[in-house]
């Protein structure tokens, strides 16, 4: 699965260019891709979303709020 298509799609990227939409993905990629290898297994992606999740609740924010 593309994850970039697919947030895209669900209009959960923040930003008003395509740019800015891009480079916040990146961002967040880089972060999640913690070995640097271009690739995020499963299970290293739902440790990420949970923790993102948890960090947003606790401020009051949405995933797709986060600023770009």
């Amino acid at each position: 699965v593309d994850l970039f298509a697919s947030c895209f799609e669900a209009g959960a990227v923040p930003g008003d260019s395509l740019r800015q939409k891009r480079m916040y993905l990146e961002e967040l990629f880089a972060m999640v891709d913690v070995d640097g290898m271009g690739t995020v297994d499963c299970e290293t992606f739902c440790k990420f979303h949970a923790d993102v999740s948890k960090a947003d609740m606790d401020h009051g924010l949405e995933f797709s709020s986060l600023p770009s």
